[in-house]
């Protein structure tokens, strides 16, 4: 009876954790913005097209700063940072906070990954998702912890991970997709109505890094009518600081 029982626990403590992960996926996913107007303009809130200045100061990990964590994840470097806080989508300016620098060294395409830092015993968590193979991203301490000073020792560990079962697409073949600051626009181009639901995501991008784990994902309601265009407000999305990065749409048969 206790192998039974034990076995049935392990089974459910496995089901748990997968819907953890999957619950956090959805939360970074979809943090940011959804867009249930129509085809008319949008009217734009007065916000900032450039990135304010932001100070980073690298921490010198003095036994090694990088290392890599499984599933192709390396550390490259952490720094404390004052700027804007990306994380929750509140864009929020926040003072010696910690950021680290990773990069996807494999040819698997990131959906979502949890990283467990333990910096001189204290714990720092980040959160990625969407990271195309081959790419740095730059996340930030989900839980907004102080950066510490120095740092003499550094552990790290991918507590969860998922992959992308197929390569995401902007569905080029379906959407023309041009930017204006804070405005997405989605034209179809499929030449037959599109009457579906569907996300746009995108991530903020600078200098050749993703910036935050954060994924924005903007909500087309309703679809777009052969050959229509859809003005979307999209109040993360910067010309110069945002990258677009799948469209989420399944092809009807």
């Amino acid at each position: 009876m206790k192998k039974k029982t034990s076995k049935k626990i392990g089974i459910a403590l496995a089901i748990i954790a997968a819907a953890a992960a999957f619950l956090a996926l959805i939360t970074l996913l979809t943090l940011g913005e959804q867009n249930r107007g129509n085809n008319s303009d949008p009217t734009l809130s007065p916000t900032a097209s450039d990135n304010p200045a932001e100070t980073s100061v690298p921490i010198v990990i003095e036994d090694g700063s990088e290392r890599s964590l499984g599933y192709g994840i390396e550390l490259k470097n952490i720094a404390s940072v004052s700027g804007i806080y990306y994380e929750d989508g509140s864009n929020a300016m926040l003072t010696d906070f910690l950021s680290a620098t990773f990069y996807n060294n494999s040819d698997t395409y990131i959906q979502y990954a949890a990283i467990r830092l333990n910096c001189d015993g204290v714990e720092y968590n980040f959160e990625l998702s969407v990271v195309p193979p081959k790419s740095y991203i730059r996340a930030f301490d989900k839980n907004k912890k102080s950066a510490p000073v120095r740092v003499v020792s550094a552990k790290g560990e991918v507590m969860q991970y998922v992959a992308f079962s197929e390569t995401p697409s902007l569905h080029e073949n379906l959407f023309e997709i041009t930017a204006a600051e804070n405005v997405l626009y989605v034209k179809n181009i499929s030449g037959k109505d599109i009457t579906d639901d569907f996300y746009i995501c995108y991530k903020n991008y600078d200098s050749g890094i993703l910036i935050g784990g954060i994924c924005y994902s903007l909500k087309i309601e309703g679809g777009i009518a052969a050959g229509e265009t859809y003005t979307a407000y999209a109040r993360h999305f910067s010309t110069r600081y945002s990258m677009l990065m799948f469209v989420n749409y399944h092809e009807q048969d």
